[in-house]
């Protein structure tokens, strides 16, 4: 068995605070989707649980209610799961995640990277309870970008009838202002159809010395071009061409990290990347946030995009990165798609990791540092936690404030294939209220209701 040291427990016990159930039904829709398809919850319950006992085991510690019930961080279980499948002693929660990599991607039968026309639903819930009445409060929505990836966008934004608010759309973004009543929970979301393509390479595309400075900037949110991570990209890429390089930091990182959730509270003064190398570990953010950096170091341009997956089975929330190629133009790359699946054999030519032959459609909202959705009243506390659930035909996502236990918003979103309309309906709303459907706001314009 491999000698890795087991994963720490959280520095602030105020991590272990989720219940048992909530931890499960995670579990469950990670590595559990084709029993969740096929109505089979129950047993992929008892299944997970049976896992969150060895890692329990393992050192996963937790807390208890005032009830006697367990409470857990779901970081250290997930990281405990991971270190058993690391050092040998058990798979059976990296083979499940792996399959159920596998089945989301099956699930969406004749992608082939041709056109395809989506709906994509999008539901967010604020929990507005810490605003005071009258509050004038300002929410937003991603919206898709037209881009590569979806060329044509059609959004229909959807309120609470009563409302009276202010409904912005702008580029990126759905802006909703009004005064704060005596309901403090909002939801606010958009139907959204659009064209889903896999992005081709623009032989004859050009960077200007601006946005070539801008893609190279040491210094961005989570992207540190340190002492380290240039020596690390001189050893990695060496002299080899940009293609080539981006091959081997792709490859690198698919084969050095383990995929966990981050506390990032608990980072402290260290660069986060540096921290990742130290740890071992990263999740999306900090994947595509190394990537970056890698290819800075080497000078050359690369970004992080933030977006959803366009599988029905799993319509979650992502980031990775899209770099510079001279003679391609910006082309899209995802070294966690290969830490997370099977072993593919790859090559530098595959730029973008196996998926165009997959058909692995993405929405992409946010293309940073440029494209972004923006500030608004709800802001994120110094330490939360992030929760993927099933929702009806799609996927949940809520963030938790770990300090207080509250609800900060839940993200409900939906995939529809327009030639499976007849079998799959769209679902509107999340169970939270009625929801009115309204005619599309002008692109840049607004519209009262």
């Amino acid at each position: 068995m491999t000698s890795v040291p087991p994963p720490s427990p959280a520095a602030d016990p105020r991590h272990r605070r989720f219940s048992e159930s909530l931890v499960l039904e995670q579990m469950v829709f990670i590595a559990w989707v084709s029993e969740l398809r096929a109505g089979r919850r129950a047993s992929a319950i008892t299944e997970a649980r049976r896992l969150l006992e060895r890692a329990v085991s393992a050192g996963a510690g937790f807390a208890l209610s005032e009830r006697g019930e367990r409470l857990f961080d779901p970081i250290e279980v997930r990281n405990c799961l991971g270190w058993l499948a690391q050092t040998g002693r058990d798979t059976e929660w990296r083979d499940r995640v792996a399959a159920s990599n596998t089945a989301i991607v099956k699930g969406d039968p004749g992608d082939d990277g041709a056109p395809r026309e989506m709906v994509f639903s999008h539901r967010r819930r604020f929990d507005l309870a810490a605003f005071p009445a009258g509050a004038r409060m300002r929410l937003l929505l991603p919206l898709p970008i037209p881009c590569e990836y979806h060329p044509t966008v059609s959004v229909t934004p959807i309120v609470p009838d009563g409302l009276n608010a202010d409904i912005v759309l702008a580029y990126g973004r759905l802006e909703v202002r009004f005064s704060l009543g005596a309901d403090r929970s909002v939801t606010i979301g958009a139907d959204i159809s659009l064209t889903a393509v896999i992005p081709a390479p623009r032989p004859d595309a050009a960077l200007d010395d601006r946005l070539r400075e801008i893609h190279l900037r040491p210094s961005e949110g989570l992207i540190r071009v340190t002492p380290r991570v240039r020596d690390l990209a001189a050893r990695l890429g060496g002299e080899a061409p940009a293609l080539e390089a981006v091959a081997r930091f792709t490859r690198w990182l698919a084969e050095s990290f383990a995929f966990a959730f981050v506390r990032y509270d608990e980072l402290g003064g260290r660069a986060p990347i540096d921290w990742a190398l130290d740890e071992g570990l990263f999740d999306c953010q900090l994947c595509a946030s190394i990537l970056v950096a890698l290819c800075r170091a080497r000078n050359i341009p690369a970004r992080v995009v933030t977006g959803h997956f366009l599988h029905r089975l799993s319509p979650t929330n992502h980031n990775w990165v899209e770099i510079w190629i001279d003679g391609m133009g910006w082309r899209p790359f995802d070294p966690l798609h290969l830490a997370c699946d099977s072993p593919r054999p790859y090559g530098a030519d595959e730029w973008w990791c196996d998926m165009a032959r997959r058909g692995d459609y993405r929405l992409a909202h946010q293309r940073l540092p440029l494209v972004f959705t923006g500030p608004m009243s709800v802001r994120f506390p110094a330490r939360w936690q992030m929760f993927q659930t099933r929702w009806g035909d799609g996927a949940a996502m809520d963030f938790f404030d770990i300090d207080t236990g509250a609800l900060i918003w839940r993200d409900e979103v939906s995939v529809r294939r327009m030639e499976h309309q007849a079998r799959a309906p769209l679902s509107e709303g999340g169970g939270d209220g009625p929801v009115a459907l309204r005619r599309p706001c002008p692109p840049g314009g607004q519209c009262r209701r």
